[in-house]
């Protein structure tokens, strides 16, 4: 049986890091302490996390301008709705 990569994260420039590299925003909202946790999948997604957390990466900087206004618009619309992410648009 197929299992996919699945990384949670809170981290907002983590998760525009991963979009912007391909990953997949599968799930998003608010943890048991509040704050707005994301479920990124991918194939890839482990090991380009570790190169984020060397700081070791290269990316294109309008894709990861793009997702970090992306992650930012839908922390916005959590805090201004539900506790769910709201629908995702193609883009991600």
């Amino acid at each position: 049986m197929f299992q996919e990569n699945l990384i949670i994260t809170n981290d907002l420039y983590l998760t525009a890091y991963l979009l912007a590299e391909g990953c997949e925003l599968k799930q998003c909202g608010r943890n048991s302490r509040k704050r707005i946790s994301f479920v990124i999948a991918g194939e890839k997604v482990t090991e380009l996390r570790e190169q984020y957390r060397t700081g070791i990466v290269q990316l294109n900087i309008r894709k990861y301008r793009d997702s970090i206004q992306t992650v930012r618009n839908l922390m916005d619309s959590i805090h201004r709705s539900s506790k769910e992410c709201p629908e995702q648009s193609a883009d991600l």
